[in-house]
C-alpha cells in the first residue's frame, strides 16, 4: 500500500473516531491499551498496540504483525488475536491498512 493511500485511510479513521467520540462515551486511557499477539509459519509474536475511535479500531506496528521467512524472501500476515481490559476477553482482528515504512498497521476488531 502507497503512503498516499495509508494517509488517506488515517485521515478517515481518525475524523469518524472524532465524530463518533463526541456523541459516546470515550474510552478511558487505561482501557486502550492492547496486547497484540500474531502467528505465522515462521513464529509468534507479541506485542502491543492501542484502541483507537469507538473501540473497533488498533494501532499497532506493522513488524509486529508481517513476518518474513529465515531468508527474508516471503513475508505473510500473521494471525492476529487482540487482548485488552476495553474489548474483554481475546479476540480476532483483520488488517485494514498496513505501511512497512512507517512501521504501521491498523487493525479492525471482528
Amino acid at each position: 500500500m502507497n503512503q498516499s493511500k495509508l494517509i488517506v485511510i488515517l485521515l478517515w479513521i481518525f475524523s469518524a473516531g472524532f465524530t463518533y467520540a463526541e456523541e459516546s462515551v470515550s474510552i478511558r486511557p487505561e482501557d486502550s491499551l492492547v496486547v497484540v499477539t500474531s502467528s505465522t509459519p515462521f513464529g509468534k509474536r507479541a506485542g502491543n498496540g492501542f484502541v483507537y475511535g469507538d473501540g473497533t479500531l488498533v494501532i499497532t506496528a506493522y513488524h509486529l504483525i508481517f513476518e518474513g521467512s529465515e531468508q527474508g524472501q516471503h513475508e505473510m500476515a500473521g494471525l492476529v488475536t487482540l487482548f485488552s481490559p476495553y474489548l474483554g476477553q481475546g479476540c480476532d482482528a483483520e488488517i485494514i491498512a498496513a505501511d512497512e515504512h512507517l512501521d504501521l498497521a491498523i487493525l479492525k476488531v471482528f
